[in-house]
C-alpha cells in the first residue's frame, strides 16, 4: 500500500483536512472500479479518520482451523449477504492472498469480468504447499481459501451462477461495493445521504 498511498498524498496535501483519508481511499477505489467496469459508482462521503489508528473490527491475524468456517465469519461481520459477500471475491480477496504469499503465476488477466468464478469452478486444483494450489496445465494460481469455496453446497452454487453469467456478477458486486463502503456512515449533519461525485469535489474546493 505505500506505493498507493504516496500517490493518493498528493491529493489529500491538495485538500488537507476538508478530506479524510477515509474518504479519499474509498473514492479512490470506487474511481479505479469505474475506470476497469465503464459504469458509475454512487459515491458516498462523510467519513472521519480513526484518530487511534484503528479501523473496523478485524480478524486479522486470527488464526482459524477451519478456512470454510473464517469465510463465514468475515461475511457475517461484513453486513453483507452470501451472495454479495461473494460476488467481491473475484475482484479483492484473490488480490489479497496473492500479496500475502507471493504468487509467482498468473492469477487473473486484470479484465473485469467473472474468470476466477469460471476457473475456480471449471479447472482441476493440484496443491502446491500448504496454502497454494495450481490449475492443472496453467499457470494459473490460488490459495486454499478459494479452493475451499467450493466444498460447500449454497456457495457453490452462487459461484457457478457468477460463472455462467458474467452480468449478473457485475450487478450484484456494483450493489455489494456500494453497501459495503456505507455500511459503516453513521447519520451525521447530512442525515447519512449521498452527494453526487461533483457536489462532493466542489464542496471539498
Amino acid at each position: 500500500m505505500d506505493k498507493v498511498i504516496q500517490v493518493l498524498q498528493i491529493v489529500k496535501n491538495q485538500f488537507g483536512d476538508k478530506l479524510s483519508w477515509a474518504d479519499l481511499i474509498v473514492l479512490s477505489g470506487t474511481v479505479a472500479i469505474e475506470e476497469a467496469t465503464g459504469e458509475t459508482y454512487e459515491f458516498c462521503g462523510g467519513r472521519s479518520d480513526a484518530l487511534d489508528g484503528k479501523g473496523s473490527e478485524s480478524l486479522q491475524g486470527v488464526i482459524y482451523p477451519d478456512l470454510l468456517s473464517e469465510f463465514k465469519d468475515r461475511q457475517k461481520i461484513s453486513g453483507l449477504n452470501l451472495r454479495e459477500f461473494i460476488a467481491l471475491q473475484g475482484r479483492i480477496r484473490g488480490a489479497e492472498s496473492q500479496k500475502q504469499i507471493g504468487y509467482h503465476g498468473s492469477w487473473f488477466n486484470g479484465k473485469f469480468d467473472n474468470e476466477y468464478f469460471t476457473n475456480l469452478i471449471n479447472d482441476k486444483w493440484i496443491k502446491v504447499n500448504d496454502i497454494e494450489v495450481r490449475a492443472e496445465g496453467k499457470d494459473v494460481f490460488m490459495t486454499a481459501n478459494d479452493l475451499v469455496l467450493t466444498f460447500d453446497a449454497p456457495i457453490q452454487a452462487i459461484l457457478q451462477e457468477f460463472a455462467g453469467d458474467v452480468e449478473e456478477f457485475k450487478k450484484v458486486f456494483k450493489f455489494a461495493w456500494t453497501k459495503l463502503m456505507n455500511i459503516d456512515r453513521f447519520d451525521g449533519p447530512v442525515h447519512n445521504s449521498c452527494s453526487k461525485r461533483k457536489e462532493q469535489l466542489t464542496f471539498l474546493s
